[in-house]
């Protein structure tokens, strides 16, 4: 899908001497995570959900959102920047280390138990960003059962979700795109909204699911976490 009247870039395009040396993680930029395994870390995000100042109208826009539709949307880790974010990551739907009806922590959360999230922090780390500069949503917020990929029926239904969000978030300049799903839900979201999308550098990258990451077996791994990095830094250095 093409997107309108709004930058892009895409960092697989970029020179490869420009890319990360050190995306496989150096030792001292190394950090414990899956930290939703630790209840007493799930209790304080809880405890915080709508009592913080930036995450707070996010968790009451997701219980809006649950209500309107009668189904199910994590809500967003304390962690995060919320309303002071600068950066946005635009996933594609709630994975199942977001599912507290299972084993999830009811969150959408760097820190939640499972290989996806683990991965994703572990590149904020390297790229040297902040998760309290960053929020992150999927192109279609609600849950799917048995780990479908939303469909485009439901990629047009996440389109409404993401012009509320973006009203919470003045202090957000790019968006990062984490794989093809997301781009293309942001790219029905732009269509629409084109006079929104253009406000902001879009950066479209890799998502950092098992087979994300290797961009459907045509990448080593190891080159889609330089990828993902890279476009971290350049997200980044857009925001200084």
């Amino acid at each position: 899908m093409r997107l309108h009247n709004h930058r892009h870039d895409h960092p697989a395009l970029k020179d490869p001497s420009e890319r990360s040396a050190d995306a496989q993680f150096p030792r001292e930029a190394q950090m414990a995570h899956r930290k939703m395994r630790d209840p007493r870390f799930r209790q304080d995000q809880l405890s915080r959900c709508f009592d913080d100042k930036n995450v707070g109208p996010i968790n009451r826009l997701v219980d809006e959102l649950r209500r309107e539709s009668g189904l199910w949307i994590p809500y967003v880790a304390p962690l995060y920047g919320g309303t002071a974010a600068e950066i946005l990551f635009v996933l594609q739907n709630p994975g199942p280390g977001t599912d507290d009806s299972a084993s999830g922590s009811g969150f959408l959360c760097t820190e939640n138990d499972d290989p996806t999230a683990e991965l994703f922090a572990e590149c904020l780390d390297s790229a040297g960003l902040d998760v309290g500069r960053i929020m992150a949503w999927n192109a279609y917020p609600w849950a799917l059962a048995d780990g479908k990929s939303p469909n485009s029926t439901q990629l047009e239904k996440g389109v409404e979700p993401i012009t509320r969000l973006l009203k919470l978030l003045p202090k957000l300049r790019v968006v990062l795109l984490m794989g093809a799903v997301a781009w293309n839900g942001w790219g029905r979201f732009a269509i629409k909204h084109p006079e929104l999308a253009v406000r902001y550098r879009v950066l479209p990258t890799l998502h950092t699911g098992r087979r994300g990451i290797i961009n459907g077996g045509q990448l080593k791994r190891a080159e889609g976490i330089d990828l993902v990095v890279l476009a971290m830094r350049q997200a980044l250095g857009a925001i200084g």
